[in-house]
C-alpha cells in the first residue's frame, strides 16, 4: 500500500489475497455497497469518522482491492504506523468477518507518493491477481498503445521482470503481465512498462504493505541473501534484449579469459625451472609445519593419525570449505538463515566435488586400461575457496564468488597412467557435462523450494540452492584453461569442445547470477556487473604483467659451467721380476 495525498485529503488502497468466503468469490468489477469497511486502530475509517463502507474492486476469485481515505488527524497522529483491519460483511448483513490486517508505516513510506490504484490514470488500467502475500502476479493495460509498444519489459527498479506481452492491435491496447519476485524487500519500489520507444508507464509499489488473511500461515523465516538472490526460473527474462545482452557480456569475459591463459601457460613453459624454484623454499617450509604439527598429540592421538585417512582429510576440507564460503554473507551473524547457508554449503561442497571428480576417474580409469585412482584432497581448491570469499567480501558482490572443488582423484604407489591429450579430454568433458546438468536440476528445483516455510522444504531448498551456485561457479573458473587445471586438459584435446562448455558456464552465470540475480541489497545491477568485469579484467592485467616481468627484464647472466675437476693422475708403473 502507498499513500497519497489528494485535495480532498490523503488516500490510499489496500490489496487483501485469498479472502475469506465472507467477501463472496463471483465475478470481477466492484462489489456491493457497504460490503467491505476498514478499521483504523480498532475504529471505522471515514473522512468524517461515520463512513464505515468503502468502495472495493474484485480483480479475482478471492482477491480484491478496498481504497480508503484517513481519519481526519493532525499530521502528528496520523505519521508513523498504525494496525488496519479489513472486514467484509456478512451475507445476512448482521455480522463482520475479517479478511485481513496489516501495518501501515505512514512515517517512513511517506505523504506525497502517487497512490498504487486501479484506474491509475486515463486509459491505464493496473491491477494486481491472486498469490501469495510475498509475491502476486500482476497486470498493466493501457489503451491505445499498441503502436507504442509492440515489445516490451517490465523492470522493477530498473531490474528486468519475466513479462508476458499481449498487444491487440486492432482494439488498441497492449497488456503486460508479470510478478514481482518474492523477496523484494520492504518499502517504496518503483515499476516501469518499458517500450522500443521509451518507458510508456512508471508507477511506484510497496509491495509489502499489502494486507494478508488474519488465517493465513505465517510467513517463512528469512533466508540469507547468499540464497535470497539467486532467481527462481519463473523470475528470469528470455526476451531477445535480455538474450542479446548476456551473450555479449559472456563473450566479453570469455576473451578476457582465453588470450590472457594462453600467454600465462606459454611463460611457464619457457621458465618453468625458474618459477619451479620460487616455490620450494615455502614448500621445505611446509613439510617442516606438517611435520611439527603432525606430532602433536590429541587425545593421546597425533595429529597425523587423525589426519591420515582420506576420507577424514576429506571431511576436514569440507567443514573448512563452508565455513570459508559462509563468510560470503553480507548478514553473517549467529541467527537461522546463516546457519541455514552453512548448511547448505556443508551439503554441497561433496556433492560439487564428487559428481565432477568421480566422472572424471571412471573415464580416466577406462582409459588407462584399469588403473586406479584414490581420492585425495587438493589444498589448491581450497585456497581458490579462501580467495573467492575474500572477493566476495570487498567486491560486495551477491550471492559472492565461490569454488567447490576441494578433492580430486590420484594414483597411489607409484603407479602411472598413460594417457593421450584426447582421454584426458574425454575425461573432463564428460566430468564438466554431468556437473552441469547438476546444476540446472538443482536451479529448476528451486521453483518449488524457495519459498517454502517448512522447515525439511527450507533445508532442501539451502541445498538445492548451495549446489547451483557452487557448481556454476566451478565450471567457470575450474574451466580457465591455466596450467594444472582441468581447462588445460580439455583445451589441449579440442579448442571447440572447450570453447563450447566454458561459453554454457559463463552464459548462466552471467544471465543468471549477475544480470538478473534478485537485488536483495538494493544495490542495482551495475555494481556486480562492474565487479565481475573488474575481476575478469584483472585477470587479464596480472596474466599480461606475468608475461611482461620475463618478457622485458635484464638478461640474466647465464649460469657458469661448473669446474672440470682434474683428471686423475696416472696409475703408478707396475713393475715385477722373472723367476
Amino acid at each position: 500500500m502507498t499513500p497519497h495525498r489528494a485535495a480532498e485529503g490523503s488516500y490510499g488502497v489496500l490489496s487483501v489475497s485469498h479472502a475469506p468466503e465472507a467477501c463472496g468469490r463471483s465475478g470481477d468489477g466492484f462489489l456491493a455497497p457497504a460490503s467491505v469497511r476498514l478499521l483504523w486502530e480498532g475504529v471505522s475509517s471515514g473522512s468524517s469518522g461515520t463512513r464505515d463502507a468503502w468502495p472495493s474492486y474484485r480483480v479475482s476469485g478471492d482477491s480484491f482491492l478496498v481504497g480508503f481515505q484517513y481519519p481526519n488527524a493532525s499530521d502528528a497522529d496520523r505519521g508513523g504506523s498504525h494496525t488496519v483491519v479489513v472486514e467484509c460483511r456478512s451475507a445476512d448483513g448482521k455480522s463482520w468477518t475479517r479478511a485481513g490486517t496489516t501495518t501501515l508505516d505512514l512515517e517512513r513510506l511517506g505523504q506525497d507518493a502517487p497512490s498504487y490504484r486501479f484506474g491509475g490514470g486515463p486509459g491505464i488500467q493496473i491491477s494486481e491477481g491472486a498469490g501469495s502475500e510475498a509475491e502476486r502476479r500482476r497486470t498493466i493495460r493501457v489503451e491505445n498503445a499498441a503502436h507504442e509498444c509492440p515489445g516490451g519489459q517490465v523492470r522493477l527498479d530498473g531490474r528486468a521482470l519475466a513479462t508476458t506481452l499481449t498487444s491487440e492491435g486492432g482494439l488498441g491496447y497492449v497488456t503486460a503481465e508479470f510478478t514481482v519476485p518474492a523477496n523484494t524487500r520492504q518499502g517504496r519500489h518503483q515499476i516501469a512498462l518499458d517500450c522500443p520507444q521509451g518507458t510508456l508507464i512508471s508507477y511506484p509499489i510497496a509491495v509489502s504493505r499489502t494486507a494478508v488473511p488474519a488465517d493465513a500461515p505465517p510467513p517463512a523465516a528469512n533466508t540469507s541473501p547468499v540464497f535470497s538472490a539467486i532467481p527462481k526460473p519463473s523470475e528470469v527474462p528470455w526476451g531477445l534484449r535480455s538474450v542479446a545482452t548476456t551473450l555479449v557480456v559472456a563473450s566479453a569475459l570469455i576473451l578476457l579469459i582465453g588470450f590472457p591463459a594462453d600467454i600465462v601457460n606459454k611463460t611457464i613453459e619457457e621458465n618453468r625451472q625458474e618459477i619451479e624454484g620460487w616455490f620450494r623454499p615455502w614448500t621445505a617450509w611446509i613439510r617442516r609445519r606438517r611435520a611439527r604439527m603432525g606430532a602433536l598429540r590429541i587425545g593421546g592421538r597425533t595429529l597425523s593419525a587423525l589426519w591420515a585417512s582420506p576420507r577424514r582429510q576429506f571431511c576436514w576440507f569440507t567443514l573448512a570449505a563452508a565455513l570459508l564460503t559462509t563468510l560470503i554473507d553480507p548478514a553473517i551473524g549467529i541467527r537461522g538463515d546463516t546457519m541455514m547457508l552453512f548448511f547448505g554449503l556443508l551439503v554441497a561442497f561433496p556433492v560439487t566435488t564428487l559428481v565432477y571428480a568421480a566422472v572424471v576417474e571412471s573415464f580416466t580409469r577406462r582409459f588407462s586400461a584399469g588403473v586406479t585412482g584414490a581420492l585425495s584432497v587438493l589444498p589448491l581448491g581450497l585456497a581458490l575457496a579462501a580467495f573467492c570469499t575474500l572477493l566476495s567480501v570487498v567486491a560486495g558482490f551477491v550471492p559472492g564468488y565461490v569454488f567447490g572443488l576441494i578433492a580430486g582423484y590420484a594414483t597411489a604407489d607409484g603407479a602411472r597412467r598413460q594417457l593421450s591429450d584426447a582421454d584426458e579430454g574425454r575425461s573432463v568433458l564428460a566430468g564438466t557435462l554431468c556437473l552441469l546438468a547438476v546444476a540446472l536440476l538443482a536451479w529448476v528445483a528451486l521453483e518449488r523450494t524457495q519459498d517454502g516455510t517448512w522447515l525439511p522444504v527450507r533445508m532442501l531448498d539451502a541445498v538445492v540452492s548451495a549446489v547451483f551456485l557452487l557448481s556454476v561457479q566451478t565450471l567457470v573458473f575450474g574451466l580457465i584453461p591455466l596450467h594444472m587445471m582441468d581447462g588445460r586438459r580439455l583445451l589441449a584435446w579440442s579448442r571447440p569442445a572447450w570453447l563450447g562448455v566454458y561459453a554454457v558456464a559463463v552464459i548462466c552465470f552471467v544471465h543468471l547470477l549477475v544480470l538478473n540475480r534478485r537485488d536483495v541489497l538494493r544495490q542495482g545491477t551495475a555494481p556486480a556487473f562492474v565487479s565481475t568485469l573488474a575481476l575478469f579484467i584483472g585477470f587479464g592485467a596480472l596474466s599480461l604483467a606475468f608475461w611482461a616481468y620475463f618478457r622485458y627484464r635484464p638478461p640474466q647472466p647465464a649460469p657458469a659451467d661448473p669446474p672440470t675437476p682434474p683428471a686423475p693422475p696416472d696409475p703408478p708403473a707396475v713393475t715385477g721380476s722373472q723367476p
